[in-house]
């Protein structure tokens, strides 16, 4: 595919590189099919790229019809969430087994819901459609899995997160143990600091600025 002329963000450029590192290290991206974007502060333009070991990037208007159905994906959950600042589409061990269960992965863990969100669903569903709007950051797509982050440091702690869940999960699914249930009340408090942490991140976006790393709980 072929975007705009280069002329990535110094700072954005930087921070998408070393984010694809870091997940390449641990094995969490490099799937030709795999795909990661960077929303841009300072102009209505995203950065995508693909999981290709050269990883060739291209800038692109954040809005616009395509044919390409990534660049489509990408498109979509920016202009449903104004806090979200990356994207990644990832076919990672543990994360891409979800797809193969026949049940959505719900909060196991108090830290899943707090960055995450209370479930992952399967992206095109009307609850994944929910979960999008009520700031949840992941999602099963077809075998792989798509995950949200404010900012690439956000982006990568995200999706090494949601594959830490997905092994406990997975296997504990597959072995017939019960998965216990996390209280309302602790729900109710890793969400609302959730949802603020994505206020603030919007907020930043819209004043043309880029998000600070939250890394409180």
């Amino acid at each position: 595919m072929s975007g705009v002329a280069d002329s990535h963000s110094p700072m954005l450029h930087s921070s998408f590189v070393e984010s694809v590192d870091r997940l390449r290290k641990k094995g969490l991206f490099g799937n030709e099919a795999d795909s990661i974007s960077a929303r841009f502060a300072e102009r209505p333009s995203l950065l995508l790229g693909s999981g290709t070991n050269n990883l060739s990037m291209a800038e692109w208007p954040l809005s616009g019809s395509s044919d390409d159905a990534v660049l489509r994906l990408h498109r979509e959950i920016y202009s449903a969430r104004s806090d979200v600042g990356v994207i990644v589409v990832a076919h990672s061990l543990w994360g891409s087994r979800l797809a193969q269960l026949d049940i959505p992965m719900p909060a196991i863990f108090d830290e899943q819901i707090r960055q995450l969100g209370t479930a992952v669903p399967r992206w095109g569903t009307a609850a994944a459609y929910q979960q999008l709007r009520e700031g949840g950051n992941a999602f099963v797509h077809v075998n792989s899995v798509i995950c949200l982050g404010t900012s690439p440091d956000r982006a990568v702690f995200n999706l090494e997160l949601l594959e830490k869940c997905a092994k406990s999960f997975v296997l504990a699914y597959l072995s017939g143990e019960k998965v216990g249930r996390i209280p309302r009340w602790v729900q109710w408090i890793a969400s609302g600091r959730l949802r603020k942490d994505e206020r603030r991140a919007a907020n930043s976006f819209a004043e043309r600025m880029y998000p600070d790393l939250t890394t409180g709980y």
